[in-house]
């Protein structure tokens, strides 16, 4: 996870790419969807309102509408009956509108028409758990929608039919009971109605002595010609039937809706698990303080308190929506004025369409951050692979890794031409190096610093080779030949010299000048030189064998390595320069590789380098020479061979034991004890040919000096005429 973390927070391009854009997306989705939200939320919480008043008024008019059929109904029945004496007068098609009436208005829970001589046409609905009246034990058919009672008081003695219908108006069952206690003639709906001789309706709620129901009652009398009363009318709306009618029409899952009278009891609620019994509200009317809770006394305290009929309140941590609208004028006339639907609405929950919307909006947010997210990806990849490429083209080149070619498809034109310029460049410094050491380039790439002239003083091992007798090979061969010829003599030569950490200073014909320890540093330069030059004549071997092979010349190689004090650096003019060297070291050098054509020998190191390599190298002292122009002698050594290195550099216990040998006949020599010194160098002749020019030379001294003595200031050097 950290490492995950670590590369996300990196700097390369495309996570660069990818993290500025998501950053930019983020922000600009975060401020549009904070807008959004608080734009929503405003205009969602005036909506909120609006729509529970709407919806309040339009329940309130839904609740006057129902409350009113009582009397409505009581009003169609009141035009059409004509007056009859007792309920054997009414017709079949009276009692058929009876019922039709009876069924559209929702609101008429039961319907009564009382007679003056006590007889009762009674229409109501059963409830699921009503039994029959002769058998209390027996439930009600299923299928039994409506009951019919009629109450006849025959010569004084009233009984009752009671005949139960399905939905489709037919008879199912019906029972008789003999005798009936109820005389509608006393009950007070039928008192108030014949007094007044007005349509009369309760304003507070009574109970049902037919149905044991909590009921609001409407009773209107019916009037004979001389305007005399011959019955009345009552019809009774239901106060559980009103409840449900609000739990039918909630707003929310949540909401909680109340009817009010003018006493503040109330009469109908659309949840009944919030008073304290619900058969106690069907019994009676409930004030507020029988609220299991405090939601509507705390709404109703509110309300009274600010007067503002549409308000938001929170309690128990919950918010809600509080609406107390009152009934419209035409509902005063009947009920009184201070009768008020209240509901109480969780703000929450009609807020849930806005957070909805915001879920849906943060849907949408999301795929379009996940369509962003992949396209960007897609795009930094289009845009960051290649410059990778380009990268890592570009850190070879900073390697010196000149190898293939720069490749990179893109459709993006600056990508193009930066592939363009950098295979140019590489073509360019490739063949730059080829004229420049390869790691003084690489210094200066990583200086950053433009070639200044000038030089600095230092101690370097320097090598000189040249090829023996290469005028008569040239004459022999045609200059393409020539030229193929010595370009592979110079790659092989060249590769080892660099791979031993050499500088190719220049080629000067057929020779090679090279030397160790600068630009960069080398504390084992002499060490390197030797085993470059090593190296350098095992190859020619092999290289030469190949040239018999196919009749061409070989060329044999000779090599002059000293180390010494010079100056080093970029010579020559602000238009052209050079790296290389200056110094009596150089010089000597060179002096060095020309003196091995007097020795018959391949290599010849100073005293200087054989004082840095003794240990690790087989050299065999030659002689101590004043080179052409020199008056100071030094001692030369030839090398041989490098110890504990591989087996074709190795030298041979032979070599050890000449080497020795040659040292004792040296050492004679140096003392000018010319008899052991000649017998000495006699000896070994034969035993290393490639020794055996030095020894001869050596022997023609010796005998030259027993006939013709030097002088006592004779000091063992000899002195070369010849480069």
């Amino acid at each position: 996870m950290k490492s995950l973390f670590s590369k996300f927070m990196g700097n390369d391009l495309k996570t660069y790419i990818i993290k500025e854009v998501m950053v930019l997306f983020l922000v600009t989705i975060a401020l549009i969807g904070s807008y959004d939200f608080y734009q929503n939320k405003r205009a969602l919480t005036q909506f909120s309102h609006e729509y529970v008043d709407k919806y309040s008024e339009f329940l309130t008019s839904l609740i006057e509408t129902r409350m009113k059929e009582p009397a409505e109904a009581n009003e169609l029945i009141t035009l059409w009956l004509q007056k009859i004496r007792n309920v054997d007068e009414f017709r079949p098609d009276q009692i058929k509108y009876l019922k039709y009436i009876y069924k559209i208005f929702e609101g008429a829970s039961t319907l009564n028409i009382a007679l003056e001589n006590g007889d009762m046409l009674h229409f109501h609905t059963p409830q699921e758990f009503d039994t029959l009246r002769n058998n209390p034990e027996k439930k009600l058919p299923f299928n039994v929608k409506y009951c019919i009672i009629t109450i006849r008081n025959q010569d004084g003695k009233p009984y009752e039919l009671l005949e139960y219908y399905n939905k489709n108006d037919r008879l199912v069952l019906s029972e008789t009971v003999s005798k009936s206690s109820y005389d509608p003639r006393l009950r007070q709906w039928y008192i108030d109605a014949k007094s007044s001789k007005e349509v009369r309706t309760e304003t507070s709620v009574s109970e049902s002595i037919m149905t044991k129901e909590q009921v609001i009652k409407t009773a209107s009398p019916l009037l004979d010609s001389n305007n005399n009363v011959w019955g009345v009318i009552a019809t009774n709306l239901s106060l559980k039937a009103l409840s449900q009618l609000l739990k039918d029409n909630v707003i929310s899952p949540g909401s909680i809706l109340f009817i009010v009278d003018n006493k503040q009891n109330i009469v109908a609620s659309s949840n009944l698990e919030l008073v304290s019994s619900v058969k106690e509200l069907e019994e009676t009317p409930l004030i507020v303080n029988q609220l299991k809770d405090n939601l509507y006394k705390k709404a109703h305290e509110i309300y009274k308190q600010d007067k503002e009929e549409r308000f938001q309140f929170t309690t128990n941590g919950k918010t809600y929506i509080a609406d107390f609208t009152r009934f419209k004028e035409s509902f005063y006339d009947t009920f009184g004025k201070k009768w008020m639907f209240v509901s109480l609405v969780p703000f929450d929950e009609v807020f849930s369409v806005f957070l909805q919307s915001q879920q849906d909006s943060f849907g949408i947010y999301l795929f379009a951050f996940i369509l962003v997210l992949l396209r960007i990806i897609i795009l930094s990849r289009k845009l960051s692979e290649p410059i990778e490429e380009l990268t890592e083209e570009a850190n070879k080149i900073r390697d010196f890794q000149f190898e293939g070619d720069v490749k990179i498809d893109s459709k993006i034109k600056e990508v193009r031409t930066l592939t363009h310029t950098m295979q140019t460049m590489k073509v360019s410094l490739k063949s730059f190096t080829k004229y420049m050491p390869r790691r003084l380039v690489m210094r200066l790439l990583e200086k950053n610093q433009d070639i200044q002239l000038g030089g600095e003083s230092k101690k370097l091992t320097i090598m000189f080779t040249d090829v023996a007798g290469f005028t008569t090979v040239s004459e022999g061969m045609t200059p393409q030949a020539l030229m193929t010829h010595i370009s592979d003599y110079f790659e092989q030569l060249t590769q080892i010299i660099i791979h031993q950490g050499g500088t190719i200073d220049k080629y000067i014909g057929d020779a090679i000048m090279a030397f160790w320890g600068a630009p960069d540093e080398d504390t084992l330069r002499s060490f390197h030189a030797c085993r470059a030059a090593l190296l350098c004549q095992h190859a020619l071997e092999t290289l030469n064998a190949n040239w018999l092979r196919q009749s061409k010349p070989v060329l044999n190689t000779r090599m002059g390595i000293h180390c010494g004090e010079v100056v080093v650096g970029n010579m020559g003019s602000s238009e052209r320069m050079n790296y290389t060297l200056i110094g009596d070291a150089v010089n000597l050098s060179s002096r060095l590789e020309g003196t091995n054509k007097f020795y018959g020998t391949k290599i010849i190191v100073s005293h200087a380098v054989y004082e840095e390599v003794k240990d690790d190298f087989l050299c065999r002292i030659m002689d101590i020479v004043a080179v052409k122009g020199k008056n100071k002698g030094i001692k030369i050594y030839e090398l041989l061979g490098q110890r504990n290195a591989e087996a074709y550099l190795t030298p041979t216990q032979g070599q050890e034991d000449f080497v020795a040998a040659f040292d004792k006949a040296f050492e004679f020599y140096l003392k000018m004890n010319w008899e052991k010194a000649l017998s000495s160098f006699e000896q070994l002749l034969g035993t290393l040919p490639s020794c055996n020019e030095t020894l001869k030379s050596y022997i023609e001294r010796c005998q030259l000096y027993l006939k013709t003595p030097p002088g006592d200031d004779w000091d063992g050097v000899y002195h070369l005429t010849s480069k």
